[in-house]
Parts: structure tokens; C-alpha cells; sequence
């Protein structure tokens, strides 16, 4: 039986929110259950609506900031703070290195882009020129 993607993300939090120590006796069995039903090429998918579920359930964004060197504790606590001042809401963001940033930092939150880059501000004095 095909499972849909926010069911299996609406129970993992579930299980997750256990205290019983079982977190990876879930993972196991979560992901065999992909595997039976077909369906572990939707992993990608599923974890995003998990984001979102987890989201909706505390009442937060869930996003990622990409940079090029890893960010400090400090550093990210900074970056939530100005992200979340200017969406309105609490925000949690998960550091990911990337070597396509070379200066600055690039968030994503949903369909939000934030983009501090050298080379987003590149693209942007680009378009400008081009529209005027």
C-alpha cells in the first residue's frame, strides 16, 4: 500500500517525539517500510514535508544557509535572528557547505530565497543593467 509523503512525516515526528530511547529501531523500520511499498526513491521528498509537519507543529520555519566555510555557533545564531526578523517568525536553520558560494551566505526557507552572495549581487547588478 502506497503511503502518502506528509503521513510518513507526520509519523516520524510522532516517533520521534517518543522518549523511550527507540529512535533507531523507527529508522530502521522506516526505512524498510519504503523499501516494501516502492518507495525509498521519495526519501528526499518525504524529509521536506517532515521540515514543513515539524514546522507547522512548533510553529517555526525550518530552512538551510549555504556558505562556503563552516559557520560558527555564534555565527548561525546571528543569522536565524536577522532571518526571522525579517519573515516574522521563528526560524531554524541547518548549516550546508557549499563550494558554489564564494563569499557571503545564501538562506533558503520554503520558497524563500535569501541571497547575500558575491555572485547573487553580481547576477542582480546584471539584471539591473540589462532592464534599464
Amino acid at each position: 500500500m502506497k503511503i502518502k509523503i506528509n503521513d510518513y512525516a507526520k509519523a516520524l515526528i510522532e516517533s520521534a517525539e517518543t522518549k523511550d530511547g527507540s529512535h533507531k529501531e523507527v529508522a530502521i523500520r522506516f526505512w524498510r517500510l519504503l523499501q516494501r511499498n516502492k518507495q525509498h526513491r521519495d526519501l528526499h521528498k518525504i524529509l521536506s514535508a517532515l521540515d514543513q509537519e515539524y514546522g507547522k507543529k512548533h510553529n517555526l520555519l525550518i530552512g538551510k544557509v549555504f556558505s562556503a566555510k563552516p559557520l560558527s555557533a555564534d555565527e548561525l545564531k546571528t543569522i536565524q535572528q536577522k532571518v526571522a526578523k525579517r519573515l516574522g517568525k521563528e526560524v531554524e536553520l541547518t548549516p550546508v557547505l557549499d563550494k558554489r558560494v564564494v563569499t557571503g551566505i545564501s538562506v533558503r526557507v520554503g520558497d524563500i530565497e535569501i541571497d547575500a552572495t558575491a555572485i547573487g549581487k553580481i547576477e542582480r547588478l546584471k539584471q539591473k543593467l540589462i532592464n534599464n
